[in-house]
């Protein structure tokens, strides 16, 4: 059994979107505009629910383009057929098994492939179980679903359903907010268990050896004839119950998921034993006689035998943005102060120093030197395997924001309280600027020119004065790109705002919920719109490329080749995406 925990959405699947150029292709859109596609170059699982047999055999789902079968020996992946975000799973057999998540997901494997078998519209599924004659149950907001095939029949409650779990066709049980357990036959359907009033936690319900459990406010619990007894009764010294599996009434296990770290407890009848405890967020169990079965939020698994055996089965980072530098090569920054590099021809990573804060920004410097600008209000530089730091940190909101370089030896930072450093080639020197979050420029005459963007737009002036305009919005601007001189886009919630040489002019027909871009108004770019969608902006329109409302991209660069676009994604978990057969080195297309 698992608990249902909010993750990040699911991630973007394989997509084609329009070319930017007229580049041959043998795949096409209707009326002969030529299709770009992208594929992933790097993926990750953020596991949200794990299943197991007698034998030990599981299959664990979460966020991201696979699920995870293990065999009893070893960890295998298969391909969803697509990005999702699979909240629970279940199984008649290793061969025979249904997994539900957001959007209305409801995915089947048969054990050579997972398909899509239904799309519950308007719905975001929590929990699925499956009966023995192999009648497929969904809990979904306040409904219950009753899938077959591609249709389903919908039976509505009153309440937040959380789980549904059952042992027949005819003895099917749904748990709910404030505690409430319904159970039915198919047909009628009727409160079990009267649930606490004005309690915000919702009964979880578990199968096993034809029993069924819940967890409640109270404790632990179990169906016996019309009743529910309880089997443990939660006290002071109970551990918190992050997730939990039940063997029996004798044996259960439980997860205190606090401070980053994943503490496992068994309760034999008598009294709790502390099992394990390990750095991971987030950790699922899952019970067969062989023994307990873990995974966690960052990928990793662990089992349980004469030790506990580690294995890394997906790997995890939540990517925050990204750089792509002429000759291909990708720098990324994550969440949790890692850096990742693409040299064309494989991955490394790259720790920034203990403890180091997410990564806001990051750019190539030149072909030897990257720039990332962390959250805790430094500037690092990478170097040959060194890491250089300036503390830019502000008296308020002291992250670094944003960095823009001409990759020939100048270069700009932003903060988040709107102040400007400019490097001299030895040190960051402070400019007077306010209200600029985010930097972007180009070079002309041997000359920096530089745009800013944040709670006021603003222009850098020959000798490195600001002049900022306050442009009333109900959010600040979440970044600013462009293409070149005389060319660039400050976007965000709010409607965007274009820098053409007459100066700053609101976007008409608006731009509006941009979240990351690339690209500039002349020469078209390709967009992050509500951290859900692609948009490719061209000509003054702007196309929907991509609609997903569980989609979740961070960043977003692109480079110009012989070959055509060259874009790049990223985004959770540790996926990124990257227009088909431009990851190797192609000669960048002069664009001035």
């Amino acid at each position: 059994m698992r608990r249902i925990h909010p993750m990040i959405r699911p991630l973007l699947g394989t997509v084609c979107l329009l070319s930017l150029c007229g580049c041959s292709d043998s795949s096409t859109k209707p009326g002969g505009t030529q299709a770009l596609e992208f594929e992933a170059i790097r993926s990750g699982i953020s596991f949200q629910a794990i299943w197991s047999d007698d034998s030990g055999r599981s299959i664990a789902v979460g966020s991201g383009l696979d699920a995870a079968h293990f065999d009893g020996q070893e960890w295998k992946r298969r391909s969803l057929g697509g990005a999702y975000n699979l909240r629970d799973v279940w199984a008649t057999s290793v061969d025979d098994a249904w997994a539900v998540g957001n959007d209305g997901a409801v995915l089947h494997f048969d054990g050579s492939s997972w398909a899509e078998r239904a799309t519950i519209d308007g719905a975001n599924l929590s929990s699925v179980w499956v009966s023995p004659s192999g009648l497929v149950w969904a809990t979904g907001g306040e409904n219950l679903y009753l899938i077959d095939g591609p249709t389903y029949n919908t039976i509505p409650f009153d309440v937040m359903l959380s789980s549904v779990r059952g042992v027949s066709d005819d003895q099917v049980y749904v748990g709910g907010l404030q505690d409430r357990i319904y159970g039915g036959d198919g047909e009628t359907w009727s409160l079990t268990f009267g649930g606490t009033v004005g309690s915000s936690s919702s009964a979880e319900l578990a199968e096993a050896g034809g029993r069924i459990f819940a967890l409640v406010a109270t404790g632990f619990i179990e169906r016996t004839g019309d009743a529910w007894d309880p089997v443990l009764v939660a006290t002071e010294d109970s551990p918190p119950f992050h997730d939990f599996s039940i063997a029996s009434s004798q044996e259960i296990h439980v997860v205190d998921g606090r401070g980053g770290r994943s503490v496992v407890y068994e309760w034999d009848g008598n009294g709790w034993e502390l099992l394990v405890d390990v750095p991971a967020k987030d950790m699922l169990l899952s019970e067969s006689p062989k023994g307990l079965l873990t995974v966690d939020a960052s990928g990793v698994a662990r089992r349980e035998s004469e030790d506990w055996v580690t294995e890394r089965v997906a790997e995890f980072v939540a990517y925050s943005c990204v750089s792509i530098d002429s000759r291909g090569r990708l720098a990324l920054g994550s969440n949790s102060g890692t850096l990742s590099l693409w040299d064309g021809s494989s991955w490394s990573n790259i720790e920034i120093d203990q403890g180091a804060a997410r990564v806001e920004d990051i750019e190539f410097f030149d072909d030897e030197t990257i720039l990332v600008a962390l959250a805790d209000g430094r500037l690092g530089w990478y170097d040959n395997s060194t890491w250089t730091f300036y503390d830019l940190g502000g008296p308020v909101y002291s992250g670094v924001a944003s960095i823009w370089c001409d990759r020939a030896g100048t270069a700009f930072a932003s903060t988040y309280d709107g102040a400007v450093f400019q490097y001299d080639g030895a040190s960051w020197i402070p400019e007077e600027a306010e209200g600029i979050r985010y930097v972007w420029g180009w070079a002309s005459g041997g000359q920096p020119h530089v745009l800013g963007s944040g709670y006021a737009l603003g222009v850098r002036g020959a000798n490195g004065s600001w002049s900022s305009e306050w442009i009333p919005c109900d959010s600040c601007f979440r970044g600013i790109t462009g293409s070149g001189p005389n060319d660039a886009i400050a976007f965000g919630l709010a409607t965007a705002w274009i820098y053409e040489a007459s100066g700053w002019v609101v976007s008409d027909p608006p731009i509006t919920g941009w979240t990351a871009a690339a690209g500039g108004v002349a020469r078209g770019a390709f967009a992050v719109r509500d951290y859900s969608s692609i948009v490719q902006y061209e000509d003054g329109a702007t196309e929907t490329l991509l609609e997903a409302p569980g989609l979740y991209l961070t960043g977003i660069d692109m480079r110009k080749t012989e070959f055509g676009p060259d874009v790049v994604a990223v985004g959770s978990p540790g996926i990124v995406y990257r227009t088909k057969g431009s990851s190797r080195s192609a000669a960048t297309v002069p664009e001035y």
